[in-house]
């Protein structure tokens, strides 16, 4: 009897310093997995890898949502958003497209050598590791998403990096309560236009 080929599968999965990519593939026609490219290793994950993304970030003490608001708030983006799952340990990534639609992938910034665009209208990454994959979508568009999350990992070294500068209103005694008065109104109108955005 001829032998069956053996897959390797996790449950589940937490993304790392070794991870490279985390791509979309289909198991037994129509029950979306994820395809796992590390260092030294590959393997399927019985998650989307959207979801994998959204579990490391609670994993490193966020979540999903607080980490894409993180991005707006560094660097104003907020479609295709680029994410610092751990700044600290250096795991940015970045998807290829929406993050809602099935075909994305998860692509790690710090591994990335070099891309380019082949004869089949596929752009062709290269990792450190001498890896290859190819995606369907354009070279622009790749090195666009490289590019802002280059950006989102200086922003992050910059405020990692900033000394610390403060400066106080000076505040008479007599003029507090008109300071407090016009500072819980700034406050309450910038509630308003956050709320207004969700």
């Amino acid at each position: 009897m001829k032998a069956q080929a053996v897959t390797k599968f996790l449950d589940e999965y937490e993304i790392n310093s070794h991870t490279i990519a985390i791509l979309p593939e289909y198991a037994l026609e129509n029950t979306l997995v994820s395809r796992v490219l590390e260092m030294n290793n590959e393997f399927y994950v019985a998650q989307k890898p959207t979801d994998i993304v959204k579990k490391s970030c609670t994993y490193f003490g966020s979540s999903f949502k607080g980490r894409t608001e993180g991005t707006k708030a560094l660097i104003g983006v907020t479609h295709k958003s680029p994410i610092a799952i751990s700044a600290s340990k250096n795991l940015f990534f970045f998807p290829t497209t929406s993050a809602t639609r099935k075909e994305c992938a998860w692509i790690s910034h710090v591994h990335v050598k070099h891309c380019v665009y082949t004869p089949k209208q596929y752009t062709r990454v290269t990792f450190i590791n001498s890896q290859c994959i190819e995606l369907d979508l354009s070279l622009g568009s790749f090195e666009n998403q490289l590019f802002r999350t280059g950006q989102l990992r200086a922003a992050f070294h910059d405020r990692q990096s900033a000394p610390l500068l403060r400066e106080f209103n000076m505040v008479k005694e007599d003029e507090l309560g008109d300071y407090l008065k016009r500072k819980k109104k700034a406050s309450s109108t910038f509630e308003e236009e956050d709320e207004g955005e969700k």
